[in-house]
């Protein structure tokens, strides 16, 4: 269960930047590409190494692999909290 947990979490924040988009609020966006951070490290290697060109899917399958990790960490931390509050 905390797998499906973070998978939904980290696809969620992952897809933040991209709903941002939509909308005109580019102080926003420029905040939210700090998620993207991450993937773009990988996107820019897949690519072929060029800033200018990174490969998107990489760079958002690698995001949301990121941020799934984070939020099963910090489910997984809660549970063992819990449990050694029941004690």
């Amino acid at each position: 269960m905390n797998l499906v947990s973070s998978v939904a979490i980290g696809c969620a924040v992952a897809s933040l930047p991209w709903l941002a988009s939509l909308t005109n609020m580019d102080s926003l966006l420029d905040y939210l590409s700090l998620i993207l951070l991450p993937g773009m490290i990988v996107g820019m290697a897949m690519g072929g190494g060029g800033v200018h060109n990174p490969n998107w899917t990489a760079t958002l399958v690698a995001t949301a692999i990121f941020w799934a990790w984070i939020a099963y960490m910090f489910i997984r931390w809660l549970g063992r909290r819990k449990a050694a509050t029941q004690l």
